[in-house]
């Protein structure tokens, strides 16, 4: 990372940025009190508190009054009714690692970004713990804290890091998928799943992570961090290592990121899921 100072911010970005600065400081507060913080089970198994529904509901405030005509996806909606003629739609995660912050473990973050027909735009990730504010746009990089950040260089998978969280309830009794996680750990170096998807990916542009791999995934769980990737120099693609445009990739619910190098690594081990 080096010191490059990240100036003349886009609007868009600086309403996003407004709007997960007012998130956090919510998040903050009622992790104070974690216990008196109700919490339920989605459909999907996962869970969702009251504060990731009163986050999204001031996230969505902040930005529909500066951009009433455009169209937002966020988690704790139903999106079915995606209007593709719309110009810009933007994507929203309150909290991703809502587990975590339920338990008190802090590892989560609040994601949003915006994207301008099918390319992703602008980004912006907040941990409110570590006040850590990742951002992007397109064509003028990716910043941590107004840092410039990018994928590490390191060459080899058996020398990498890999986040994941690949074996979830969506795909618990699925065995190829349980021995695909295991190919990939005695593959890399080591792998780690932490509970937020937003944050991995964060992490992989600047270089904490070596690597990010899942699938069954959200709009939400990955829009922001694949803009930071690509603007920090990696790569994102699906299992197969097909890149298309960005809605191609968002629709298609895989993601490996990673630099080139490692890129390559890992697709090799995800071809052989393909031709089990």
């Amino acid at each position: 990372m080096n010191n490059t100072l990240h100036n003349n911010t886009h609007p868009m970005l600086n309403t996003a940025i407004k709007a997960v600065r007012r998130a956090g400081s919510l998040i903050s507060k009622a992790s104070l009190d974690i216990a008196s913080v109700a919490s339920s089970r989605k459909n999907d198994g996962s869970l969702v508190s009251e504060i990731d529904n009163t986050v999204q509901a001031e996230i969505l405030e902040i930005l529909m009054n500066v951009y009433p005509q455009h169209q937002f996806i966020a988690e704790e909606n139903h999106y079915s009714n995606i209007d593709l003629n719309k110009e810009y739609t933007w994507y929203i995660d309150p909290i991703d690692g809502t587990s975590n912050f339920i338990h008190g473990f802090d590892y989560y973050a609040i994601s949003i970004a915006v994207a301008k027909g099918n390319t992703l735009e602008h980004a912006v990730i907040y941990n409110p713990n570590t006040d850590e504010l990742f951002t992007a746009s397109k064509g003028r990089g990716a910043y941590l804290n107004n840092r410039r950040m990018r994928v590490n260089s390191r060459a080899k998978l058996s020398d990498a890091l890999v986040a994941t969280s690949f074996i979830h309830k969506r795909n618990i009794n699925e065995q190829k998928d349980i021995q695909l996680y295991l190919d990939i750990t005695q593959a890399a170096a080591g792998v780690r799943r932490t509970g937020s998807i937003v944050l991995d990916l964060a992490y992989v542009a600047c270089g904490r992570f070596d690597a990010f791999f899942d699938k069954n995934l959200y709009p939400w769980d990955i829009a922001a961090g694949m803009l930071l990737v690509k603007e920090s120099g990696g790569l994102i693609g699906n299992f197969n290592g097909d890149s298309g445009n960005d809605t191609e990739i968002i629709a298609n619910k895989q993601l490996l990121a990673a630099n080139s190098r490692i890129f390559a690594g890992l697709v090799s081990n995800l071809n052989i899921y393909h031709k089990s």
